[in-house]
């Protein structure tokens, strides 16, 4: 199979996948992860996660308000990426953006000290391509430490104005540091219009 054939495989698969997953199209909307994950990459309503198993993603006893919240351990080494994310129809609406919480807990021992990455993409064609990224929290990463939540905002990008086929992704990859890194933990999501 010749590399374009490859592109427009893949294509299909993830225009497919977004037209299977329900689309948030109320806002403004929030999700702070309180309801039990199934198991499978749509663990939540309208969300989905590309590693959601025990110890990479899931549902951590703790949240900024509530109960719970989302948890990211990201793989070990550096180029390999996991996200979640949620498809949108943002239809007749304006300057969108996302609120959310971000702590870490201690992942390992005190000799393990690689950071955790944060960013935020959006993909305007229905999650067949990712753009706009934004790296969230430090240029290096959170620490793998206990921290309290703090708020981040992501302005979505003006492509997104009045776009039925928007995607919002978190996508976590390790950072600097010896051996294991941090657990970042994400809750109280609101997208909404400014």
């Amino acid at each position: 199979m010749n590399s374009t054939k490859k592109i427009l495989a893949v294509a299909a698969l993830v225009l497919s996948w977004c037209w299977s997953v329900a689309q948030v199209g109320a806002f403004p909307y929030q999700q702070s992860f309180e309801t039990a994950f199934t198991p499978g990459g749509n663990f939540a309503p309208n969300w989905w996660g590309n590693k959601m198993v025990s110890g990479i993603m899931g549902q951590y006893q703790e949240g900024h308000t509530g109960t719970h919240s989302l948890y990211m351990i990201p793989n070990e080494g550096e180029d390999i990426p996991i996200f979640v994310q949620v498809a949108l129809d943002l239809s007749g609406k304006n300057h969108t953006y996302a609120g959310f919480w971000i702590a870490t807990r201690k992942n390992g021992t005190d000799e393990d000290q690689k950071r955790s990455r944060v960013t935020v993409s959006v993909s305007t064609d229905g999650g067949a391509t990712f753009g706009f990224s934004k790296k969230i929290g430090s240029e290096r990463g959170f620490e793998n430490l206990n921290s309290a939540f703090q708020y981040f905002e992501y302005p979505l990008p003006p492509a997104a104005v009045n776009n039925p086929n928007v995607v919002l992704r978190f996508t976590s990859k390790a950072g600097g540091g010896p051996h294991l890194p941090a657990r970042l933990l994400i809750d109280d999501i609101t997208i909404d219009q400014a």
